[in-house]
């Protein structure tokens, strides 16, 4: 019996995963720029500085935007903090109407706003950018989208903009080590 509780709480476990409604369909990353201790550096009281730029659902500011998230446990701040002039920052622009240069999102943000789209006209996609920018360079982007979420409070919410946040706070990969075998 004990062994079928633990077969179906680890299926629940894995098809959960598997069932994501979030879609990544783009991802960059600058792997000599990147590392977990840019993003752990920049904290402020174990906070990681953000900027908004656009609105997820209407009436919604920035404060309230990000109050839900939780960053990946890649790196040690575990939320995020309205704070857009630090240099180090991630930038979220919701409702892309149409792509972004990795460099144009880590610019001004006033040059940002007439590409996020009005939470009303968004229809039945939730869409959100996100980049992790040192001063005016983006270190890593990735685009995370799916069905529209009820509000801040429904976890859908968080896991789409989460599904973002993980792809450009990656785990570090270590480089393939060359092994030098000598040959007799």
């Amino acid at each position: 019996m004990p062994h079928r509780i633990l077969s179906l709480g680890l299926i629940a476990l894995v098809g959960g995963c598997a069932l994501s409604p979030a879609t990544v369909t783009y991802q960059e990353l600058d792997r000599d720029a990147y590392s977990p201790s840019v993003v752990n550096a920049a904290a402020l009281d174990g906070k990681l500085p953000a900027a908004v730029v656009g609105a997820p659902f209407p009436g919604v500011g920035p404060a309230a935007a990000l109050a839900p998230l939780e960053l990946p446990f890649s790196v040690a701040p575990r939320g995020l903090v309205e704070a857009p002039g630090a240099a180090t920052r991630v930038v979220l622009l919701f409702h892309p109407l149409s792509p972004i240069g990795n460099q144009r999102a880590c610019g001004p943000l006033a040059d940002l706003a007439p590409v996020a789209g009005a939470p009303a006209d968004a229809g039945p996609e939730f869409a959100v950018i996100a980049t992790l920018c040192q001063y005016h360079k983006a270190l890593s982007t990735a685009r995370s989208s799916g069905p529209r979420p009820a509000g801040l409070s429904d976890p859908l919410y968080a896991e789409l903009v989460e599904a973002a946040l993980l792809e450009i706070m990656p785990l570090p990969q270590p480089e393939p080590a060359e092994i030098d075998i000598p040959i007799p």
